[in-house]
């Protein structure tokens, strides 16, 4: 997730649905930047808050690391008049090659 800002005041804050407090990267062995896992079988949907930490704008982008991972949204602003929003993590399991589905498996 990558942002830019004109103020550096400002930041971007993460939270991951399964986790009661924001991503740190100053905490050792965090398990807040994981999403729970993703099932075939229940076809699972996972949510991640983005938030404004700070008063101003900024615009944000999300990429995942595969084309089998879908995000609901992959870029947007955050301002005063809009401090949050809900993505939605998916995965397109037609897509995830098979070495990774049998890997997860064994």
């Amino acid at each position: 997730m990558a942002s830019t800002s004109q103020n550096n005041n400002l930041s971007l804050g993460l939270a991951l649905e399964g986790y009661e407090m924001e991503m740190n990267e100053e905490i050792i062995n965090s398990y807040a930047d994981v999403l729970p896992v993703f099932n075939a079988y229940t076809k699972s949907t996972y949510f991640i808050d983005v938030f404004l930490k700070g008063e101003g704008t900024l615009n944000w982008e999300a990429k995942p690391k595969a084309d089998w991972i879908k995000i609901s949204k992959t870029k947007g602003t955050l301002n005063n008049g809009k401090l949050e929003e809900r993505l939605f993590v998916t995965i397109d399991w037609a897509k995830v090659p098979l070495e990774i589905i049998k890997k997860k498996h064994h």
